[in-house]
């Protein structure tokens, strides 16, 4: 356990930090890509589960409606991604997909933390400087958005 622990905060995302623009309407859809399944020690029906809870709680946060689709304009798929890396979110002005690492071996709770974190950058959140926030580059204790991430969010979509 205190091994599974100590991973959880190496787990690092490797999206850049630049100013982001949002998308240009404030309903945006997002679909799961034909590859998404089951991940190492979770289902996909967990799986797509965190990031339906992740979808509410982007929305929920005021300006921004996520909507599943059929064929989203964020599309949500599984990537062998390299080192400590366990997601990527693109911005936005690059597409907004969000691939999630198929090598690890991953926990609900770690899943739902990258989910939302990703999610953050799909929609145009950048990486924050406070590890109290779910925008923080590495997955830490934190498992929901913090004030200055829910701000920064209505300022995206107002």
């Amino acid at each position: 356990m205190k091994i599974l622990i100590a991973l959880m905060f190496m787990v690092a995302c490797s999206t850049p930090k630049v100013q982001q623009k949002p998308w240009p309407s404030n309903s945006v859809t997002y679909s799961f890509g034909a590859n998404f399944g089951s991940f190492d020690g979770i289902s996909s029906g967990q799986a797509k589960e965190a990031f339906r809870k992740a979808a509410k709680v982007w929305s929920n946060a005021g300006g921004l409606e996520l909507v599943e689709a059929n064929k989203g304009q964020i599309v949500i798929v599984k990537a062998d991604l390299v080192g400590r890396v366990a997601g990527r979110g693109h911005y936005p002005v690059n597409g907004g997909q969000i691939y999630m690492d198929s090598s690890r071996v991953w926990t609900v709770q770690l899943f739902c933390k990258v989910a939302l974190h990703e999610f953050g950058h799909a929609i145009g959140l950048v990486h924050a400087d406070s590890a109290s926030s779910i925008m923080y580059y590495k997955a830490g204790k934190v498992s929901k958005p913090s004030r200055y991430d829910l701000e920064r969010l209505r300022r995206l979509y107002k």
